[in-house]
């Protein structure tokens, strides 16, 4: 039972099945493959250990023939071989043997499932690299922490001044209206006292006037007048002199008071000299100084409500100003972080593209006029473009981006290789995406029968192309039918396939094409 648990815990690393989504076709493997293995070429042995960062897996070369297979806790003794570029491993356990390829590459060892086993030198450099990606992401969170900070803070800071502009207008608005309650009732009190007097001094004034003829009557009326026209004539040329400001919109409603109380003085004698010439002369002069009053309850109350609007409408501004600067704040907080955000991804695709241009295969050069121009012979192989899918599988560790193009051989001869490239453009016909493709007999063509270097492309038969861009820098072409590339990729379905199909206009340019001989 324990060599049983052992063999299932190994399935998982040294199962013979390809899987496609990390960038190759499927190889089989038979036990008989097993019993007479291919002979090794000569290497020469310096006892290498292979590891993954996650130290869970480790392949140790004891000796030229022998090696050790650590997977987790469970270690194995097992034959290996080096051929073709990979590393031959031969596993025997509870009587059957299974066979599992690793791929040389630049930094270690890869298995059929795409992990990769580091060699000694590649070890510390891809630590490193761990390490640094760790520390950019630390440093993105705490970029986002410190602006997600600052921007509460901000809006606190805005909202406490808002609060407090607005606490600040109500007081003073309560103020003003408490002093217009305190002007009305000094101008009741000394409308009063002045009546009082008015009424004393009237008394005295019918009597005079009763006593005299109505020359003296007419006199004391000009009199009157006169001072009256005097008063008013010195006050208003006062008024005049002085500049409006803050205080002396003041001393101008102070005048104001002072010229009506002057009015009101006079306009009382005048009513007293009239009244002995008739009743309805003192009445309708009370009438008139009744409506003089109101008229000017109504402008002081005029002029309280233009006071409150422009001191609320003086706060309005000043909390206008504020919430600018909070505006300009945010914005210039948001611009330092798009930059920084922008920066750091400029930097991570500058790293990116560094890695693809050490694997990136040459860029075909784009054939003259002459060479596009379809030769006599070219006539009969034609490749015509049907679709072009392209996806993304695996995790954020370890991923790889797929284009499928897929061909079909309009011509009346088989096609036994072409080349060109397939650009994608907008309605604007602006270049969105280009990939260069080519099948030759040195593009492995993968079916259900088994893979294989060379396929000619019958009149007729539909093919794609497909090639695949691993996150390591590792490029990678093959051939087969559209059945057979799912096949090929068992974590995708019919259905997601076509969910990623380009649906832009597609050109075929730089074709070229070789019919059978």
């Amino acid at each position: 039972m324990k060599q049983q648990s052992i063999i299932k815990l190994l399935l998982p690393a040294i199962v013979a099945v390809v899987t496609i989504a990390c960038g190759n076709p499927p190889q089989t493997t038979t036990n008989k493959d097993a019993d007479h293995p291919q002979k090794a070429e000569a290497q020469p042995f310096r006892g290498e250990v292979y590891r993954s960062l996650d130290g869970e897996t480790a392949i140790t070369l004891i000796s030229s023939e022998e090696l050790e297979l650590r997977d987790r806790k469970t270690t194995l003794l097992c034959k290996y071989s080096k051929q073709a570029g990979t590393l031959r491993v031969i596993i025997n356990a509870m009587g059957t043997t299974q066979v599992a390829y690793y791929r040389f590459i630049d930094t270690g060892l890869q298995d059929n499932d795409g992990k990769v086993l580091f060699s000694p030198k590649s070890y510390d450099a891809a630590l490193e690299q761990v390490r640094k990606k760790k520390e950019l992401d630390e440093k993105v969170q705490q970029f986002e922490n410190e602006r997600d900070e600052a921007t509460k803070l901000i809006i606190a800071t805005f909202t406490q001044e808002k609060n407090r502009l607005l606490e600040v207008a109500r007081k003073e608005t309560e103020a003003i209206a408490e002093r217009y309650r305190v002007i009305s009732r000094e101008i009741n009190s000394s409308y009063e006292s002045q009546r009082q007097k008015a009424d004393e001094t009237l008394g005295k004034d019918v009597d005079a006037a009763k006593a005299t003829n109505p020359r003296l009557e007419k006199e004391a009326l000009e009199r009157i007048n006169l001072e009256e026209e005097t008063a008013t004539k010195t006050l208003k040329d006062e008024i005049k002199k002085r500049i409006t400001t803050a205080e002396e919109y003041k001393q101008r409603y102070k005048d104001q008071k002072q010229l009506q109380e002057i009015q009101r003085q006079y306009s009382w004698k005048r009513s007293a000299i009239h009244d002995k010439y008739g009743p309805n002369a003192w009445l309708e002069q009370q009438g008139k100084k009744e409506k003089a009053m109101k008229d000017e309850e109504m402008r002081l109350e005029r002029e309280r409500d233009e006071k409150i609007v422009q001191n609320n409408q003086l706060k309005g501004r000043e909390l206008e100003k504020h919430e600018l600067a909070f505006n300009k704040r945010l914005e210039s907080l948001t611009a330092k972080r798009d930059a920084d955000l922008s920066d750091l991804q400029h930097k991570t695709e500058s790293a990116i593209e560094e890695l693809k241009q050490k694997t990136k295969p040459t860029k075909q050069t784009t054939l003259t006029k002459a060479d596009q121009e379809p030769k006599t012979k070219s006539k009969l192989v034609s490749p015509k473009l049907l679709n072009v899918w392209t996806l993304k599988i695996g995790s954020a560790s370890n991923n790889a981006i797929w284009f499928i193009a897929e061909f079909e051989n309009v011509g009346t001869a088989s096609i036994k290789a072409f080349q060109g490239k397939w650009v994608v453009y907008d309605e604007l016909d602006n270049v969105l995406a280009e990939m260069p493709y080519k099948y030759t007999s040195s593009v492995p063509y993968f079916s259900s029968k088994g893979t294989k270097s060379s396929h000619l492309i019958a009149p007729g038969e539909k093919i794609c192309i497909v090639r695949v861009e691993h996150s390591n820098g590792e490029d990678q072409t093959y051939a087969a039918t559209k059945p057979d590339v799912l096949r090929s990729i068992p974590v995708i379905t019919s259905e997601q396939l076509e969910a990623n199909r380009i649906d832009k206009k597609i050109k075929v340019t730089a074709t070229k094409v070789v019919g059978e001989e």
